[in-house]
């Protein structure tokens, strides 16, 4: 169950398998995925102890899901090179594979929520607005401007940090899912792409100036505009510096 799973062989001393943590959505059907990749190791040749370490990886992936559902390779993969990678990297994702994602999340029925920006030095306004980002949804992707985007629109000396660095940053929150960048002028086309169900931009704007609005509204979507913490920003960040 919750703990692992226990291998016990006739004469021998029992080997306990720990299990491993995840955020619980729904435990129906984590039974029969395990035993359902027990016998696949089997079959493909592995050892008991081989089988027990991927049944338990396997319904470690289930119960993050809602309702019985099946666990694709990849999700396998993933799992297994998050437990040795740290979660913040794990969660930059290229665009491709964050679209296929992100349709698994519609599929489970989870609300994805999406919001874009520099975010180059990360301050308290930041990570505020990216919490109450993530209150009106299940899962939240965050698009980075690349480096060139960043410098067209701040100018020169921006970013102060690059673009790994800041995709890095950024995953380490526990509000943020997911990470991907973009260079175009606009998130436009990964709106596109991803069709969210929450597009979220700060409070400056208006919901008739966020690019993106409308086509999130013509799939059912809805545009949130989340509250700034007064006092905090990046360009005051960096005046406070060069003051000093």
């Amino acid at each position: 169950a919750g703990k692992g799973m226990s291998l016990m062989r006739r004469g021998e001393p029992a080997q306990h398998f720990p299990g491993r943590a995840r955020e619980v959505f729904d435990v129906s059907g984590a039974g029969d995925t395990g035993l359902a990749a027990l016998g696949l190791a089997l079959g493909a040749g592995a050892s008991l102890e081989q089988a027990v370490q991927l049944a338990i990886l396997a319904s470690g992936v289930v119960v993050g899901k809602s309702g019985t559902a099946v666990v694709t390779p990849a999700e396998l993969i993933e799992a297994e090179v998050s437990q040795h990678a740290g979660t913040a990297l794990v969660k930059v994702t290229a665009l491709d594979d964050l679209a296929a994602e992100v349709e698994g999340w519609h599929r489970q029925g989870l609300k994805v929520g999406f919001t874009n920006g520099c975010f180059d030095v990360l301050h308290r306004g930041h990570v505020a607005y990216l919490a109450q980002a993530r209150s009106w949804c299940d899962r939240l992707v965050v698009a980075l401007n690349s480096d060139a985007s960043v410098r067209t629109l701040k100018g020169d000396g921006r970013p102060v940090n690059d673009l790994e660095s800041r995709a890095v940053v950024i995953g380490g929150l526990a509000s943020v899912d997911r990470v991907t960048a973009f260079d175009d002028p606009t998130p436009l086309r990964l709106i596109e792409r991803l069709r969210p169900d929450v597009l979220i931009k700060g409070a400056d704007y208006t919901r008739d100036t966020v690019v993106g609005a409308d086509l999130v509204a013509s799939w059912g979507g809805e545009v949130r505009l989340a509250a700034f913490t007064d006092g905090f920003s990046t360009t005051r960040t960096l005046e406070r510096i060069a003051a000093r």
